[in-house]
């Protein structure tokens, strides 16, 4: 009989074990909240290759604390929300445009994809966190403001990903982002994940 290991709690806990021996040595001169979203992605994506391919803005964490004191949050597509573990900070509330009516007619109407249209929508509504997991459209959009934003920009593909994750890096805005082609919903809510249990316990310490 195959045998196998059935316990959630074990196989998350022998997953981490595996990464943390993997990537031994090799996190060292990062900080600790970085170091856990690193080890995030990589468990989530199952790549031991990307550990080195995150970025993130110096004041990344301190920015994204701020960012969270308006309890709002934007994504590109309905994968990424339906990721985001609410239950972290039940009173969060995370919104995703791209299915409503008036942004499939106006994508229609204008030739536009729909995350950039979401994304439009969601710069002119209430301060928040921006989490693009799909589209490069979306945060192309989102590197339009001249306001400073608070983005996990992890968009996937080979038409603008990669380019869209450069100028991110290279603008006034607050981030976490994986270089090159990669990306994906589960990595962008992975790190959202991450990043509100750093701020749970922060506050309860």
């Amino acid at each position: 009989m195959l045998e196998y290991i059935k316990d959630p709690a074990m196989i998350e806990r022998k997953s981490f074990e595996i990464i943390a021996e993997k990537l031994d040595g090799k996190l060292s001169h990062l900080g600790s909240i970085e170091q856990n979203i690193i080890k995030r992605v990589v468990h989530c994506s199952g790549n031991l290759d990307l550990w080195d391919k995150l970025n993130f803005s110096e004041d990344f964490f301190e920015s994204f604390l701020s960012f969270l004191r308006y309890k709002t949050v934007y994504t590109d597509v309905n994968m990424v929300k339906s990721g985001i573990n609410k239950k972290i900070i039940p009173e969060l509330q995370v919104y995703c445009f791209i299915d409503e009516p008036e942004i499939a007619e106006l994508s229609k109407e204008q030739k536009i994809s729909r995350a950039y249209l979401s994304m439009q929508k969601a710069l002119r509504a209430n301060p928040g966190i921006f989490v693009i997991g799909n589209a490069p459209t979306a945060l192309f959009k989102l590197l339009e403001s001249t306001e400073k934003l608070f983005i996990i920009g992890v968009p996937v593909g080979f038409v603008g990903a990669a380019q869209s994750k450069e100028l991110l890096v290279g603008s006034v805005h607050s981030y976490v982002t994986l270089s090159g082609t990669f990306g994906g919903s589960n990595i962008a809510a992975a790190i959202m994940n991450a990043l509100l249990k750093e701020a749970y316990n922060a506050a309860i310490r």
